[in-house]
C-alpha cells in the first residue's frame, strides 16, 4: 500500500538528517534496516513537494535502503526533516512539563517506525531547559506511550523492537489483530498475551489501527486493554496524517479525541496547498501517484485557517499554529537553527522558503481543560 510507503521515507529522510549532524537519534539506523526505496511515482510526488522530509507527510523524497541513501537526499531535505522533528519534539517535551501528573498520555496517531519515545526515554528528545537528560527522562515515568497504525507497520516495528540493541526502556504492548505480543527488551525475549490481559505493568503500546476507522472505538479499545484514561492529559501527534485521510475522517478523529477527552492536546503537522501554483503541482503530482483524491483532507483544507475552522467545528476552541517558516522563526531555536548551518550549506532559499511556506504547525486544545496552551508560543 502507498501510504504505507512512505513510513520508510520517513525514517530515511531522519536517518540522512542525523548522519549529517542535524540531531542526534541513535536509534535510527536500526529501524531504517529493512526501509525500502518508494515507487517511481511515490519518488516523483516526493520530488514534487520540494524533496523536503517536510515534504509529503510521514515521508520525505526518495532514498534508498541503507545509510549510502540516506546520504545522498539533498540539502532541503534535511534541512525540512530537522525543521519537522524540532517543532514535533517541541510539542512533546512541553507537553511532558506542563503535564507532570501522576499520569499523563501521548498518542502518536499514523506513527509508522517513529523513534520519539526511545529518544524520550534515552533523554535526548528537544528539551530547551538546563535540565540534564536523566532528569528529562524522569518525566516520562508516568506517561503511557501509544502507537498506532496499520497492522503491517506495527508488525514491522514489533519485530524491529524485539531485536534493538539499546534498551532504553522495559516493557512493550502490542495489539494487533491476532494476540497481543509483551516485549521485554532488556533481555530481548517476546512472549504472548491474550488481548484480554491486564496490561498495567506496560507503559509503551503498539497498536494496529486503520484511521479510516473509528475513532471512538480506538479509544475504547484503549481504555478496556491499556489503561488509557480519559480525564488524563493526553497529546495526540498528527505527522502529515491528516493528508491522507478523507476529510470527513479527520473531522470524526477531532471529533471523537474532543468528545471522548477530558484534557486533549493535538499536535499536528502536515502540507497546506493553498490555491498558488506550487500548491497545484503538489496537488496534481500526488494525485498522479495514486496517494490523494479529491476527499482528502489535504485538498478540502488547503489553508492554515481552514485547518482552525475545523478544529474549532470539532471542538478544540484554542489554536495556536503557524506556516512552518514561521515556525522555523520562532519554534525551532537558534541553537538548533545553528547547527543546522554548521552542518552543511543551504543554497536555495527561494525554493526554502517557499516550500516552507507550504507547511504548518498547530496545536489545538480545549479551554475548558485545566492544561491550557500558553498564549503565544509553544514554551
Amino acid at each position: 500500500m502507498r501510504v504505507m510507503a512512505t513510513a520508510d521515507d520517513a525514517i530515511m529522510a531522519k536517518l540522512s538528517a542525523c548522519l549529517y549532524g542535524y540531531y542526534d537519534d541513535p536509534f535510527l539506523s536500526h529501524f531504517a534496516q529493512n526501509a525500502r526505496s518508494s515507487t517511481h511515482e511515490g519518488r516523483q510526488a516526493s520530488s514534487s513537494l520540494g524533496q523536503i522530509s517536510a515534504a509529503p507527510c510521514r515521508h520525505s523524497a526518495g532514498r534508498s535502503q541503507d545509510a549510502s541513501g540516506a546520504q545522498q537526499q539533498q540539502p532541503l531535505i534535511r534541512r525540512g526533516t530537522h525543521a519537522r522533528v524540532c517543532c514535533i519534539d517541541r510539542a512533546i517535551s512541553s507537553f511532558l512539563k506542563l503535564a507532570a501528573v501522576s499520569h499523563n498520555q501521548i498518542v502518536i496517531l499514523g506513527s509508522g517506525k517513529d523513534t520519539s519515545y526511545l529518544r524520550a526515554k534515552a533523554g535526548i528528545i528537544h528539551h530547551h531547559s538546563a535540565d540534564d537528560s536523566s532528569s528529562f527522562a524522569h518525566l516520562t515515568q508516568n506517561t503511557h506511550w501509544y502507537e498506532v497504525d496499520f497492522s503491517p507497520l506495527i508488525t514491522s516495528k514489533c519485530k524491529l523492537l524485539s531485536s534493538c540493541p539499546s534498551s532504553h526502556f522495559t516493557i512493550v504492548s502490542v495489539l494487533d489483530d491476532t494476540p497481543s505480543f509483551s516485549i521485554a527488551t532488556n533481555d530481548i525475549s517476546t512472549k504472548k498475551a491474550t488481548a484480554n490481559s491486564s496490561s498495567h505493568k506496560f507503559n509503551y503500546h503498539l497498536v494496529s489501527h486503520d484511521l479510516n476507522h473509528s475513532t471512538k472505538h480506538l479509544l475504547s479499545t484503549l481504555n478496556k486493554q491499556f489503561e488509557f484514561q480519559f480525564d488524563s492529559p493526553t497529546l495526540f501527534v498528527m505527522e502529515c496524517v491528516q493528508m491522507y485521510l478523507p476529510n470527513s475522517t479527520t473531522t470524526e478523529i477531532f471529533t471523537a479525541i474532543s468528545t471522548l477527552c477530558r484534557e486533549p492536546i493535538i499536535a499536528i503537522y502536515d502540507p497546506i496547498l493553498m490555491n498558488d501554483q506550487f500548491g497545484k503541482v503538489m496537488e496534481s503530482n500526488l494525485s498522479r501517484a495514486g496517494l490523494i483524491n479529491r476527499d482528502m483532507s489535504l485538498i478540502q483544507t488547503r489553508t492554515l485557517e481552514q485547518q482552525f475552522q475545523k478544529l474549532k467545528c470539532t471542538g478544540f476552541d484554542q489554536l495556536l499554529g503557524c506556516n512552518m517558516m514561521e515556525a522555523y522563526e520562532s519554534i525551532v531555536t537558534p541553537q538548533q537553527r545553528i547547527r543546522a548551518n554548521q552542518c552543511e550549506m543551504l543554497d536555495e532559499i527561494e525554493e526554502w522558503i517557499l516550500i516552507m511556506r507550504h507547511y504548518c504547525f498547530i496545536v489545538a486544545g480545549k479551554s475548558s481543560a485545566s492544561l491550557s496552551l500558553p498564549d503565544s508560543s509553544i514554551t
